[in-house]
């Protein structure tokens, strides 16, 4: 198994926090998460154990997770990626496997009315005799897997989304860029069209009275850049946000070229400027991915 280095901590905490949480969190291109995975499979659920409360270590978490958790039990019927790369064409049919999935439930009520209501839409729920497409983590010290509760984790088995996850699987297939200092890059956007939303402001008029004005238009996307290292020696890329280090251009209503401000926080009234060091800079090994989210962060995936 390849080593991680994480150093993107907003999108770890979307990946392994509690659902509930995870939809208040920046949305994650599908690329992060099946590069990040060790198994992405088309399973049918066979049997579903009822939640127990578990102590447990959960991939990628600094200290074990005392939480309610199901555990499934399903037959696979395809391997999409295992450890990051497609499985190698088998001359015969593979032989059946069975693997064992657990993944986080709401707190079991008690069956007089409830004083707080938990929804199931926040949580992965599977259904006995139902085939679906999951990406899953590997379980610390553990021969099971985990779901994480990210939507993106988890959907039925349609052959529209079986396709978009072996696609975001596929690293030859994004779309990357001509090496330069060699090094690609590719763009990983949570999606490629946003919705323009209106800006205002309170301005006071003449007569003392506050009205709103309009102050422009703004559309909310997270963009992550993964960099692949194409040489046979490791490369030493900076990710001091100073630098302002990534630019992003977009066309908008009617063609018009539009430039994204990412370092607009850098603007910031009284903002302590943070000194360049160590930590700004992340060693790219032979052929490992690096992801760089828009903020000015990085986190790298390692695969052989």
């Amino acid at each position: 198994m390849s080593a991680r280095k994480t150093l993107l901590a907003a999108l770890i905490a979307a990946i392994v926090a509690p659902a509930g949480a995870q939809a208040m969190l920046a949305d994650i291109p599908l690329e992060i998460i099946a590069a990040r995975s060790e198994l992405i499979v088309v399973v049918r659920v066979t049997d579903a154990k009822q939640p127990v409360k578990l102590k447990m270590d959960l991939p990628d978490s600094p200290k074990a997770v005392t939480a309610w958790f199901g555990k499934y039990k399903l037959s696979v019927t395809r391997v999409i990626a295992e450890n990051g790369k497609p499985p190698a064409p088998a001359a015969a049919k593979p032989p059946a496997r069975s693997i064992h999935v657990f993944t986080q439930t709401p707190r079991p009520q008690p069956p007089v009315r409830p004083k707080i209501m938990v929804s199931d839409a926040y949580f992965a729920s599977l259904k006995v005799g139902q085939s679906y497409i999951l990406i899953l983590r590997a379980m610390p010290g553990k021969p099971e897997y985990y779901l994480p509760s990210y939507p993106k984790n988890y959907r039925p088995a349609r052959p529209d989304d079986i396709a978009k996850i072996e696609k975001a699987a596929d690293v030859s297939k994004w779309p990357w860029g001509k090496a330069v200092g060699g090094l690609e890059i590719a763009l990983a956007p949570t999606r490629t069209t946003v919705h323009l939303r209106q800006v205002t402001r309170s301005v006071r008029g003449p007569d003392g009275k506050f009205r709103r004005q309009f102050k422009g238009l703004s559309a909310y996307l997270t963009l992550v850049i993964a960099l692949r290292n194409v040489t046979k020696a490791p490369i030493n890329v900076s990710l001091y946000q100073e630098d302002k280090f990534l630019a992003v251009t977009a066309r908008g209503p009617g063609n018009k070229v539009i430039k994204a401000d990412l370092y607009g926080y850098l603007a910031t009234g009284g903002r302590r400027v943070v000194p360049v060091g160590p930590r700004h800079t992340t060693t790219i090994a032979p052929g490992q991915l690096v992801f760089i989210h828009s903020g000015g962060g990085g986190a790298t995936t390692e695969r052989h």
